[in-house]
């Protein structure tokens, strides 16, 4: 019941965005084929990579991931094609899904210009239908209790009406027999009181047990160990997770207004101050082409303020001189910086211009804190 959408992505040319189709909360069925070229042949990928997805949702949260929620490989690599499975998670809400796949060895790693992940809402919202399920369920319990419980009291108020408190009575028949027929009642309808042993789980007469498709009776546990999908986590499990997981920290420029870009040298756009680890910078800015342009457009993430050198091999995209018209030059880099690093984001153009759309935003992947 696999739903597969294939597309292609070169990895030398950031203007072609592509978009692909999912439903919210759709789970373990939607996956995304995307054959990686460079310059239209194919991407020679080693056969020791592995990927990364990694997605900017609409509210303005990040998801990244390498598994699946069964614990396997969330990207399969064969060849220059790359099978990216969008999680349960990636789904959860409505809207555009800004996507990447990273690829990955020991000394290397490359990210694909991102494609968009449009979702659609869902019809009917998972979470309603549960709720309403174990509405009924508990609602036929109460009722039951409710009916024994009116017995009992019926029966004891016709023993109040024959008995005085510590005062020993002779009953008449007729009352004797009113007694015991309202006490079988009671006896009959009201759950004994080791009864409610039989409706735990494993019991003879079992509640519902929960699922993932239905409320009921669920057992808690303790720990982190488990992939069960029928037992639920107790507080003290969550501080365990919580404790082992790790955090996301995004940085992103604040410089704005009006900067001119030269045909020769190099201006400043904006800047970022890094704290070392592993981060992942997109930068971008919207130049503008002519067909009298004998250069193109250039953006570089520098370690110098307006230079053209790249503090990285991949931090350097250009827009050919044949694009005419405003163009948005924009790249992603991987890095791992070992201290606290400020980057620049310098820019030329094949035209001397005036621009206002530019920035840098950066993701970082730690340690829980």
């Amino acid at each position: 019941m696999d739903s597969i959408q294939r597309i292609t992505i070169d990895v030398s040319d950031p203007l072609n965005t592509q978009v692909v189709k999912a439903v919210q909360e759709d789970i373990r069925s939607r996956y995304v084929e995307i054959t990686l070229v460079r310059n239209g042949e194919p991407l020679s990928i080693p056969a020791s990579a592995h990927g990364m997805i990694g997605i900017r949702r609409p509210n303005g949260t990040y998801v990244l991931y390498d598994e699946t929620e069964d614990q396997t490989s969330a990207v399969t690599i064969d060849g220059n094609v790359v099978t990216a499975y969008l999680s349960q998670e990636a789904l959860a809400i409505e809207g555009d899904l800004y996507t990447s796949v990273s690829i990955y060895t020991a000394s290397q790693r490359l990210t694909a210009f991102h494609f968009i992940v449009s979702v659609e809402a869902t019809a009917v919202p998972s979470g309603v239908v549960v709720e309403s399920d174990y509405f009924n369920i508990l609602e036929g319990v109460v009722s039951d209790a409710i009916d024994a419980a009116e017995r009992a009291e019926e029966a004891a108020a016709t023993v109040a009406d024959v008995v005085s408190y510590g005062t020993a009575q002779t009953l008449t028949d007729a009352q004797k027999l009113t007694a015991r027929t309202n006490i079988g009642a009671a006896e009959a309808g009201a759950a004994p009181a080791a009864h409610h042993s039989t409706h735990e789980i494993g019991g003879s007469d079992a509640l519902p047990a929960a699922s993932t498709t239905k409320a009921g009776l669920v057992q808690l546990y303790d720990d982190v160990d488990s992939s069960s999908t029928t037992l639920a986590a107790t507080a003290a499990a969550v501080k365990k997770a919580a404790e082992r997981s790790v955090f996301v920290s995004i940085v992103k420029s604040t410089e704005s207004g009006q900067k001119s870009v030269p045909t020769s040298g190099y201006a400043n756009l904006a800047s970022i101050s890094l704290t070392a680890g592993v981060w992942f910078i997109t930068a971008y800015a919207f130049l503008p082409m002519s067909a009298s342009s004998s250069r193109g457009g250039v953006i570089v993430l520098s370690a110098e303020s307006a230079n053209g050198t790249p503090f990285e091999d991949e931090a350097r995209t250009e827009i050919g001189s044949s694009h005419v018209g405003w163009w948005r030059a924009c790249m992603t880099v991987p890095a791992n910086l070992s201290g606290t690093t400020t980057l620049y984001l310098n820019a030329q153009s094949g035209n001397s211009v005036t621009i206002s759309t530019y920035g840098i935003t950066a993701v970082r992947i730690g340690d829980a804190v």
